[in-house]
C-alpha cells in the first residue's frame, strides 16, 4: 500500500516537472520568434537602419551610434533652413541658451565631437546670473524659443523653435546628414 502511494507521488512530481519544462521551452521559443519578426521595432532611412532601444531610436553610422527621440519621418512638419555640418561643431565650444531635453539630445549625439558645452546668453538684457554673453558672429550657440516648429541658422547660431526635442532631432539629422 505504501509502495503504491509513493509511486503515485513520484508520478505526480514527474508530471509537473514535464509540464514546467514544456512551458519553459515554449516561452523561450515564443520570445525568439517574436523578436525575429521585428518585435523590437525598426525603420529604415537612406543613411541606415533605425532600431528601437528603450525610448530611443538608434542608428549606427560607421562605428558611432546615435540616439534620437523621433524618426526623420516624424519630423516632416518641422521646417529647416540653413546649412549645417558636423565640421562646424568639431572641437569648438557649443553654447546653449537653455538647458532642456533638446539640449540634452544634442549633447548625447554631438558631445563626442565638441570641445565643451556651456549655458550662455545672447544678450545682456536677457541674461540671468553670471552666464557669459555670446555673439552669433563668433560662437556656436543653440537658441531655444517658443514658436512654430522650425530650425534655422543665422551666422553661427541655430534657432530651434517649438518642441525642443523635435527641433533638436531635426537639427541633428541635418548635421549628421541622415535623411
Amino acid at each position: 500500500m505504501r509502495r503504491i502511494k509513493i509511486g503515485k507521488e513520484e508520478s505526480r512530481k514527474r508530471f509537473w516537472a514535464i509540464v514546467f519544462l514544456v512551458l519553459l521551452t515554449l516561452s523561450t521559443v515564443g520570445y525568439a520568434i517574436v523578436n525575429s519578426f521585428g518585435g523590437s521595432g525598426g525603420s529604415s532611412s537612406d543613411s541606415g537602419d533605425f532600431s528601437l532601444e528603450g525610448n530611443y531610436w538608434t542608428i549606427l553610422i560607421g562605428s558611432q551610434k546615435y540616439y534620437f527621440s523621433y524618426l526623420p519621418s516624424d519630423l516632416e512638419n518641422v521646417s529647416i533652413s540653413g546649412e549645417f555640418g558636423l565640421g562646424d561643431y568639431y572641437d569648438v565650444p557649443l553654447y546653449f541658451t537653455d538647458e532642456n531635453q533638446g539640449s540634452i539630445e544634442i549633447l548625447n549625439n554631438l558631445g563626442r565631437y565638441i570641445l565643451r558645452a556651456q549655458e550662455a546668453c545672447i544678450s545682456e538684457e536677457d541674461c540671468d546670473g553670471d552666464l557669459p554673453v555670446k555673439d552669433c558672429a563668433v560662437d556656436n550657440v543653440v537658441i531655444f524659443s517658443d514658436g512654430d516648429g522650425s530650425v534655422r541658422s543665422d551666422a553661427k547660431c541655430v534657432y530651434l523653435s517649438g518642441d525642443s526635442v523635435k527641433g533638436a532631432d531635426k537639427f541633428l539629422y541635418e548635421v549628421l546628414k541622415i535623411k
